[in-house]
């Protein structure tokens, strides 16, 4: 009796690992769609209503969720409370902070790092410029991690499911 649930127990690990796994794959497309979206926001707020950076940033952190909503909100409280910090200062420094809660990938947060080295530097058009490329590129390793999801997330939730077995054929 025992060994049938020690058994059931590893099987469940392997399959709760291999979905976890698979999990990150799925995160990182929800990210960057909703980051893309974020950054549409914030080329209004900055574009066409003249809202100054850091309420913008805040605004548009109010429609995110954990943990973007804090990279958004955190850089909109450096650049209130810093006297002489710039906005790129301010965005590498949340996204350093955040990217562990992130699934983005180091070329995703390259994209964003570079778009916060343009904030604040220039004028409105210029701004809004750095945004739609930012968006762009965004969107071209959106599509790339939704291929990837829909080859690795399926592959990795059954491999934890069958490693799990194996170990459980083994120690047997």
């Amino acid at each position: 009796m025992y060994k049938l649930i020690g058994a059931a127990m590893v099987v469940a690990a392997g399959q709760m690992i291999g979905t976890g796994i698979g999990r990150q794959y799925r995160q990182r497309s929800q990210e960057l769609r909703t980051l893309q979206s974020a950054l549409l926001f914030l080329q209004t707020e900055i574009g066409y209503t003249a809202t100054p950076l850091p309420e913008a940033l805040e605004r548009v952190a109010r429609n995110l969720e954990f943990p973007l909503r804090e990279v958004f909100a955190e850089t909109a409280g450096g650049l209130r409370r810093h006297e002489g910090t710039t906005a790129g200062e301010a965005w590498a420094g949340s996204l350093e902070k955040y990217s562990g809660y992130l699934a983005l990938k180091p070329r995703d947060l390259g994209i964003l790092k570079n778009l916060g080295e343009a904030l604040g530097k220039s004028g409105r058009e210029e701004q809004e410029k750095h945004l739609l490329l930012a968006r762009e590129q965004l969107q071209q390793e959106e599509r790339q991690a939704e291929s990837e999801r829909l080859r690795y997330e399926p592959l990795y939730r059954y491999s934890g499911l069958l490693v799990g077995l194996l170990i459980v054929i083994v120690l047997l």
